[in-house]
């Protein structure tokens, strides 16, 4: 059944941020630093006038300016035309409900029903989908002089959800109870598990067209929508279902020059997991083209890392090489970047190399990678691998011979406690998340990663005793450890490489894709900060001879 979806113009439609900004600066009624929106430019208003009186009276003027004569330089929120473009696909109704009255009060020859439809004719409001509008017409928009009304109108157009900016209009006391509420707060970080909330339109987006998706397989509306905060590749959600069923759902971002398939080898990996006994990983529920839907585990990170942790992922590692031949029997893919031989070692330094140099130029952080890649990383890159090939040569190993399948497992790839949840009433039981990269590798490079990883704090006596035991266990494959000797250093100096991946222009885009709030520039120099205390390190290391300059030299320790 098509949806009834109400929607708020001002500030929900329509931003107003820049409009404020530029108006009360050309009247100097803010600080040049005052932060380009409307709640620090109110703040900045009362900062800067003489009385409380003045500045109530400044901003009813920008009120009046901006929903008035300045409408037309008002923004619509990106996502918006999208959001409006597949609902209409879907068949849903979609109507605009403003509470504006037909003057202004503070200057009454300004006409805002007028001034607020003429801009929206101006952007394509009126036009049909098919030509490049949005599929409006004026019997599909609503004004009301007061909230009550506005609520009325709400209840009358029998709305099954409405979006606003103000929680005033959703908490009314005569909002109609068959009516879904959900507030439109742009820039939190975080949904609410106490309110619908969405962050953006792509929320917005993501909800009805779930709630379609649910409704067909799940027998089950889309009640609740919670996207969690990322700094990933994905947006991930919570949901909760009319039928009070909770899941997770995970969009995948998939683009053109990455043909890793991240969803198939995660939902196809963890159904192969599930279907062995594993029951320390998410449920595989439901698959589509560009997202998944997972049972949802109730857990919180990992606050402290000790034996008993470490202890728990030995078991679910040596279960995973144990179970090695019966993977077998089911579809699983080589894992995203996987290590067929040891030159793909090599390979792979280079091709992360390219990707980076290649994605910095004409950035405006050229010139600084430039100079870290020249300065620091291709002298250490050098050194790293004159030490691998003197390290195999008496052992005779050829390069590249591909690796037998007794030295081969299924690995998970991303792996470490950034990845890894405590049950929230049993903070022993751990469950493991985030499969996407995962397929048949070398364990020496998963085992590797874990001592890299940026993502975790693990202890370096933590590390040596999981990798010793692991490798104990590992006697279909006795070379592991000397395998692990010899990459160890050369996965470190990839490790350097990945935290300055977002310079490809791919990888930023998917960092922005899982979220949009992100300043590129800014993560861009905290990589490079980070990148350049790492090689500072190595270069340490170098200097005083150790063995492995990738990480510290191992200590006397008491295993745990």
């Amino acid at each position: 059944m098509p949806s009834r979806i109400g929607i708020d113009l001002d500030n929900t439609i329509l931003r107003y941020d820049e409009v404020f900004y530029s108006l009360a600066q050309a009247e100097l009624w803010i600080d040049r630093n005052c932060l380009c929106d409307k709640d620090a430019i109110k703040k900045g208003l009362t900062k800067n006038a003489e009385s409380a009186e003045k500045s109530e009276k400044r901003w009813q003027q920008l009120q009046a300016w901006a929903y008035g004569k300045d409408i037309s330089k008002a923004l619509v929120y990106d996502g918006l035309f999208n959001f409006t473009k597949q609902a209409r696909l879907r068949g849903d109704e979609l109507f605009i409900v403003s509470h504006k009255t037909e003057f202004s009060n503070f200057d009454p020859s300004i006409n805002l029903r007028r001034s607020a439809l003429d801009t929206l004719g101006q952007r394509g409001f009126f036009k049909s989908i098919i030509q490049g509008g949005l599929g409006f017409s004026l019997q599909d928009i609503f004004f009301a002089s007061s909230l009550d009304e506005k609520v009325k109108t709400i209840r009358e157009l029998k709305l099954t959800h409405f979006i606003d900016d103000l929680s005033k209009v959703i908490c009314h006391p005569d909002f109609p109870q068959d009516t879904i509420g959900i507030l439109f707060e742009p820039g939190i970080e975080k949904g609410s598990e106490e309110k619908r909330i969405f962050r953006a339109w792509d929320d917005a987006e993501e909800f009805f067209s779930l709630s379609s998706w649910f409704k067909a397989e799940l027998a089950s509306s889309l009640d609740f929508l919670c996207p969690f905060p990322s700094s990933g590749n994905n947006r991930v959600c919570k949901i909760r279902m009319e039928n009070g069923e909770k899941y997770v759902v995970k969009k995948y971002l998939q683009l053109s020059k990455d043909s890793r398939p991240r969803l198939q080898a995660e939902f196809g990996h963890l159904s192969a997991l599930w279907q062995l006994g594993y029951r320390n990983i998410p449920k595989p529920i439901l698959r589509e083209e560009s997202r998944a839907v997972y049972s949802l585990i109730k857990g919180v990170p990992v606050k402290s890392i000790g034996d008993a942790e470490i202890k728990q992922v030995l078991i679910f590692l040596t279960s995973l090489s144990d179970n090695s031949i019966k993977l077998r029997t089911f579809s699983i893919l080589p894992g995203s970047d996987f290590r067929a031989c040891l030159r793909d070692y090599i390979d792979q330094i280079e091709k992360r190399y390219n990707r980076i140099t290649q994605g910095a130029k004409n950035s405006k952080w050229e010139k600084e990678v430039n100079t870290f890649m020249k300065q620091y990383f291709l002298s250490t890159k050098e050194f790293i691998f004159n030490k691998f090939y003197d390290s195999i040569e008496p052992l005779g190993w050829d390069v590249h011979r591909p690796f037998e399948e007794t030295e081969r497992m299924f690995c998970p790839s991303d792996f470490g406690f950034h990845n890894i949840l405590a049950d929230t009433h049993n903070q022993e039981e751990l469950f493991f998340l985030d499969f996407e990269y995962s397929g048949w590798d070398d364990p020496a490079k998963l085992l590797a990663d874990f001592f890299h990883h940026v993502g975790q704090d693990v202890s370096w006596e933590h590390k040596w005793f999981l990798l010793e035991q692991f490798a104990a266990h590992r006697k279909q494959d006795p070379n592991f450890l000397r395998r692990w000797e010899t990459v160890i250093d050369l996965i470190g100096l990839e490790w350097v490489l990945i935290v300055l991946n977002v310079i490809d222009p791919n990888e930023m885009e998917r960092k922005r894709f899982a979220n949009p709030a992100l300043d590129p520039a800014e993560l861009v120099k905290i990589r490079l900060a980070k990148a350049g205390q790492m090689i500072n390190e190595m270069a340490e290391r170098m200097r005083q001879g150790e063995d492995r300059i990738s990480i510290p030299p191992r200590k006397q320790m008491v295993s745990p």
